[in-house]
């Protein structure tokens, strides 16, 4: 689920996972994905012709600057939750971990857990939130890591035109829409 205000982006799931928050990794390695995740990947400029091109071919800077890649996770060692927000193509020169503002909770129960953040719109390059009706391309990946938290298992992507197949940081014309529509309660 997600839902949106003038300041932040809100996102919502449930995860079925037998060993649930198992992830070994912090923000200064680059293998979270490795462990339990969530990769969310947005672009918030509802300006940018869709699809995008993958990896951004031909995009300014500017447009680049409006393209989000979000990892969302629990380090079971350290107890600590990280958000990674990465912006562009080149996304080891664009990060910020848990950006001012952002929250990230988590709650597990005898299925997995549930994950709720606050995003600000800021650290997604915008000063506040596109405006209601605006379609943004998006991405959302759920990643299962073994009990460890350090190899990946299973990847499952939703929101999508195409499966992306475990390439969607650069398939990025394979990306769904996320509309922020002006209501709640929509039906399915």
């Amino acid at each position: 689920a997600a839902m949106y205000d003038s300041k932040n982006l809100y996102l919502a799931l449930k995860a079925v996972d037998p060993t649930p928050l198992k992830n070994a990794y912090g923000p200064q390695e680059s293998k979270y994905w490795d462990g339990d995740c969530v990769q969310f990947r947005i672009c918030s400029d509802q300006d940018i012709p869709t699809p995008l091109p993958n990896s951004g071919s031909g995009l300014s800077e500017n447009q680049l600057s409006k393209i989000s890649h979000i990892g969302l996770w629990h380090n079971h060692v350290t107890e600590k939750n990280w958000i990674h927000i990465a912006r562009g193509p080149n996304t080891a020169d664009t990060a910020m971990v848990n950006p001012s503002g952002s929250i990230l909770a988590y709650k597990t129960d005898a299925k997995g857990y549930v994950l709720e953040c606050c995003i600000p719109w800021s650290a997604l390059g915008i000063d506040s939130a596109p405006k209601t009706g605006s379609i943004l391309p998006a991405l959302l990946e759920i990643l299962w890591g073994d009990s460890q938290g350090r190899a990946q298992l299973i990847r499952a992507a939703a929101v999508y035109t195409h499966h992306p197949t475990t390439f969607g940081f650069s398939n990025w014309s394979m990306w769904g829409s996320l509309i922020l529509s002006p209501t709640g309660h929509i039906s399915r």
